[in-house]
């Protein structure tokens, strides 16, 4: 891990899959019987069996923005700025008290030269295995 890359990350926050909407509730510490419901603003697989093996009832919903269009050098407030877009999307569509959960993820590349490259999601198959084999011996961080 790039010490510089996690210092500069300190402090920053960061279609329907799961049940029914009754059904994706989570209960309120020290408040029995209440319950509140929980979105994952996201698509991701990994994000959606984190919270199953936590317990959690959810629904999943995507967030129609272009995370292409958000840019930032910084990879952590990056991260940030596209998880706020994910919410502020969503948030126009939820009409009830909810717990909202978004968040965005990248991998920073060190280049031979000690350049750092964002990368996210390859967009085809040719680009995740050109991704692959540039990190073989590389420094590769993820953030998120």
């Amino acid at each position: 891990a790039n010490p510089a890359l996690a210092d500069s990350c300190a402090g920053h926050g960061g279609g329907e899959r799961v049940g029914r909407w009754g059904k994706a509730r989570q209960p309120i510490p020290g408040i029995p019987g209440v319950t509140i419901p929980v979105i994952l603003g996201s698509q991701s697989r990994n994000r959606q069996e984190i919270l199953e093996k936590a317990g959690w009832t959810f629904r999943q919903i995507a967030a129609d923005i272009d995370e292409k269009a958000i840019r930032h050098p910084d990879p952590c407030v990056m991260t940030v700025m596209i998880a706020q877009a994910k919410a502020e999307a969503l948030l126009q569509q939820i009409t009830s008290a909810s717990i909202l959960i978004t968040s965005d993820q990248v991998t920073v590349y060190e280049l031979p030269d000690g350049t750092r490259e964002i990368r996210e999601k390859p967009e085809n198959e040719e680009e995740a295995w050109r991704y692959l084999r540039s990190y073989s011996g590389g420094s590769v961080q993820t953030i998120c």
